[in-house]
């Protein structure tokens, strides 16, 4: 991909995290996503060459460039959170890195299956993500990626249906609850996990409100 695209300026970054095995297109190898996902990545120096770490300094700038990206309400809230954190001491990079991608338009490359498997999520030792997160058991996982359609290049537009459904799933109330309760009270983040997958059997629905 890397080599595929090196020269296409709509692409800012090859991306190995698919959230959810989410793509319209089953039979691809890969989609174009608005995210720029960094659970394993890769860029080229174009893009890299304009990625300044105090983009979010102008904390109003900022988010008055989020209000205008096409996402759900859950999203933006999301990374304006993130951009006051950042002001009140948050130290991270990667925020200013999905900033660079709203201000330029950038689309990832994102695989048809999560090809990384981002394990400090379901570690306690962890620096940045140990805890508990209701998705971390899933996003734990990697697959193997069989491409069906070898040595095909695809047309590069956004796969808005994977991209909002994304979204939706991340921003459910439930999951999110559930990741409240576990960082509240740590030992019940077994019971609460099983709870979650009882549910998402009997009703899948209540994972995209």
């Amino acid at each position: 991909m890397l080599e595929r695209y090196r020269g296409d300026v709509r692409i800012g970054a090859v991306c190995g995290f698919n959230f959810f095995n989410l793509q319209s297109d089953k039979a691809a190898a890969y989609h174009f996503s608005r995210h720029m996902d960094v659970w394993g990545w890769a860029s080229w120096r174009r893009v890299w060459k304009d990625y300044d770490v105090d983009a979010t300094k102008n904390s109003d700038k900022a988010c008055r460039m989020i209000d205008g990206i096409d996402a759900t309400p859950y999203y933006k809230k999301f990374y304006k959170g993130l951009v006051y954190a950042i002001e009140n001491g948050l130290s991270t990079w990667d925020t200013q890195f999905a900033l660079l991608f709203m201000e330029k338009g950038y689309l990832s490359i994102v695989p048809k299956v999560r090809l990384v498997a981002n394990v400090g999520l379901v570690d306690s030792r962890a620096t940045h993500t140990g805890g508990y997160v209701y998705w971390a058991r899933e996003w734990a996982k990697a697959g193997v990626l069989y491409d069906d359609k070898e040595g095909v290049t695809l047309p590069v537009c956004c796969d808005e249906a994977a991209d909002c459904l994304r979204e939706r799933m991340e921003g459910a109330i439930l999951p999110r609850g559930l990741t409240w309760l576990g960082a509240k009270c740590p030992p019940l983040c077994g019971m609460l996990s099983e709870i979650g997958v009882a549910l998402e059997r009997v009703a899948p629905w209540l994972f995209l409100i």
